[in-house]
């Protein structure tokens, strides 16, 4: 199979478990393939900047997690 067909495969379950195979591969992944850019690094050092700062502003875990499920239109 390949990646196009394993791609299509994937769209065609559903997403809660689209999402646990996404943590699947991300955790499989090793330090030095999920190498960040020099240009993406430098945003999330100066988002942790800003957060430092008071700058920018947070939301507390729940408060996200119901605004991905309700995107997905899954139950809270």
């Amino acid at each position: 199979m390949d990646t196009q067909e394993l791609s299509a495969e994937i769209k065609k379950l559903p997403v809660a478990e689209q999402i646990q195979l996404l943590d699947s591969l991300w955790v499989s992944l090793q330090p030095h393939q999920a190498a960040v850019s020099p240009e993406h690094a430098q945003e999330l050092d100066n988002r942790y900047q800003q957060f430092k700062d008071g700058q920018l502003q947070t939301k507390d875990w729940q408060t996200v997690h119901h605004g991905i499920r309700g995107r997905l239109k899954l139950d809270a």
